[in-house]
């Protein structure tokens, strides 16, 4: 299949896409450390194994997240700015990349749903209402 061709529009569309999808999924992982947080609530579930997949789903979730930031190993986690233009990936925008990350923030929500389902439903209802304190003292 030939390459595909794209208006200078569509390449700056594209490139602001990615550059969107970047600088959220580097602000989630800051944010919301998600990391130790997932680690930290796996910690709660009681049975051992049960415990050890919701982990595996937080861990491939962000595994997934991850891949967005370094796709192809052309951006950097601890550049200063949250998006920059003149970053690699932004300036070798291509659709196959925007598809890529689509496809990756599509499995990273999938995981985090698995993830999400390895609790008490009574639980999390409460740790919702608990966030929404704390997001309100932030």
């Amino acid at each position: 299949e030939p390459p595909r061709v794209m208006s200078a529009r569509s390449a700056q569309e594209v490139k602001n896409a990615l550059g969107t999808a970047r600088a959220g999924v580097k602000e989630i992982f800051q944010a919301y450390k998600l990391e130790e947080n997932y680690k930290a609530a796996c910690l709660y579930i009681k049975n051992e194994k049960d415990a050890q997949a919701a982990a595996d789903h937080g861990f491939a979730a962000l595994e997934y997240l991850g891949s967005v930031v370094e796709f192809d190993a052309l951006d950097y986690w601890d550049n200063s700015a949250a998006y920059s233009m003149n970053s690699k990936l932004a300036n070798n925008a291509s659709p196959d990349k925007l598809l890529f990350c689509k496809k990756s923030l599509t499995k990273a929500r999938e995981e985090l749903a698995k993830l999400q389902a390895a609790f008490d439903p009574a639980v999390y209802a409460e740790m919702q209402q608990y966030w929404e304190v704390k997001k309100g003292e932030l």
